[in-house]
């Protein structure tokens, strides 16, 4: 038991007060992990997917897979699929993988 409460104390002091919101309590910074988020393919993902982005409803998710396939993310302004104000919202957030392509660096 004595053990387990030095382990304890020794994570509490090495996780400073950060480590109190990993642990579950209030307010301060998020973990490290949650500020970790995977783009979104334009070509691939579901309407609830894109309707998880900045901006995007059910209409706007519905025009974008139906103007699929995208070569690049910035033909969603190009081809009249969203305004201009809604991709600057978004655009940092999604890809426009092409079918076979693969990952960088592999």
């Amino acid at each position: 038991m004595r053990r387990l409460l030095v382990v304890l104390g020794l994570m509490f002091v090495m996780l400073g007060a950060s480590g109190i919101e990993w642990l579950g309590g209030v307010g301060g910074p998020s973990p490290v992990w949650a500020t970790f988020k995977m783009k979104v393919d334009l070509n691939t993902a579901t309407g609830q997917e894109l309707q998880a982005l900045p901006g995007i409803g059910e209409a706007y998710a519905k025009k974008i897979v139906e103007g699929r396939p995208y070569s690049r993310k910035d033909e969603l302004v190009s081809r009249g699929i969203l305004p201009q104000a809604t991709y600057d919202k978004m655009q940092a957030d999604v890809i426009a993988k092409q079918p076979g392509e693969k990952k960088k660096g592999r």
